[in-house]
């Protein structure tokens, strides 16, 4: 929800439309306790799904830069690797998502080293992507 929440302007989402998932987060803390989906939230899951698929692309436009956008809700950093262009209808282009493992680390890691090994994935992960798409 976090990445969702700041990625809102661009899905056009609003907190309005949002508010039935939001309901679902309120009550008990504990992140294993059942959760009931209303209809409303379920109409909002579908309506994220659908804004998050229009925006999903399976090409590179060669002539503009391809972009890591990083973005660090409850200080668990996502990795978007997109395009953006002002001549574009929908200026944000995604071509995947990044996510770190949701497995605790070991050793204790600061934000700022879940950044780094998040960008050095998604350069891994670009240097695939754009060798495609000179394929």
């Amino acid at each position: 929800m976090g990445v969702i929440t700041r990625l809102c302007p661009y899905f056009r989402l609003t907190d309005a439309q949002l508010s039935p998932v939001y309901n679902l987060l309120k009550g008990d803390s504990d992140l294993k306790s059942p959760r009931t989906l209303t209809p409303e939230a379920c109409q909002v899951l579908e309506e994220i799904q659908q804004a998050v698929s229009a925006r999903q692309v399976y090409h590179i436009d060669l002539s503009v830069d391809v972009t890591v956008f990083v973005t660090t809700p409850d200080s668990h950093p996502t990795g978007i690797i997109g395009q953006w262009s002002d001549k574009w209808s929908d200026p944000l282009h995604i071509l995947e998502w990044v996510f770190l493992p949701h497995q605790p680390q070991k050793t204790a890691t600061t934000l700022a080293e879940l950044i780094a090994w998040l960008i050095s994935k998604c350069r891994q992960r670009m240097h695939i992507l754009c060798r495609s798409s000179f394929s």
